[in-house]
Order: structure tokens, then sequence, then C-alpha cells
């Protein structure tokens, strides 16, 4: 599996925006109840993002996009700040795309990753929290 390369930067800190996928599936029985149920049991999140690259960064990151990740489908691995700090996730750009915007001499890339291995606490540190 791919790693995002170290040499481009970060995404942009103030461009976060993390949004929990629901992994609860409802049921309507012919009662009218409704009955729902966790289809499985980790919980994934997307993490809408944006990068600012410079001419050639955005050169790289492009060419990483087509050749490496096939466009956008393939996972890969990224390090980026998470539910938990900064941690390594396995994640997928949405739909395979992410939209460039040229903004006073830089690419500013947009995306959505889908996240699957987000890192929350395990049950044992949340206890330690709250005790």
């Amino acid at each position: 599996m791919e790693e995002y390369p170290s040499v481009l930067p970060d995404p942009l800190w103030d461009s976060y925006k993390i949004t929990p996928i629901s992994n609860i599936v409802r049921s309507t029985m012919e009662s009218g109840r409704i009955r729902q149920r966790r289809s499985d049991t980790s919980t994934h999140f997307n993490f809408s993002l944006t990068w600012r690259f410079t001419r050639q960064q955005y050169a790289i990151f492009a060419s990483w996009h087509k050749h490496k990740i096939n466009d956008g489908t393939d996972q890969f691995y990224i390090t980026i700040d998470g539910l938990n700090g900064r941690a390594r996730h396995i994640v997928q750009m949405q739909g395979g795309i992410y939209q460039p915007t040229f903004n006073n001499g830089f690419w500013d890339v947009s995306t959505t990753l889908e996240c699957f291995n987000p890192t929350p606490m395990t049950e044992a540190d949340l206890d330690s929290e709250l005790s």
C-alpha cells in the first residue's frame, strides 16, 4: 500500500472537517417499530481537507495520484491529525477525485478522505479518563 509522499506538506489545519459515517442499520418492522443494529464494530470517518501546494508540489501530487494510487481509487497511508491526535491512517479518496484551485500563486487541493482505521480511545483509556 502506498504512503502519502513525505516531500509534500500536511493538509492545512483550518481546513479539517471530520464526519462520522453511521454504522447503524435501521429496519421498520411490520408492527411499525424500528429496529436498529450495528452493521459492524468499527466506525469510519470522512476527513474533508485541503492542501496548499507550490506548482512543483502540485505536479508531484497529481502524478502520485495518477500513477501510485491508481487515479485515487487505491487506499493509502497518511499521517494526519485525527480523533486522538496525530496518527497514521488508512484512507481512500472519496470517489477518487480532488478539486484543485489556483489561488495567489499556490494550488489549493481539496478532497474528502474516507478513513478506515480511526484511532479512538480504547475502553480502558476511556475508563481511566472518566475516573
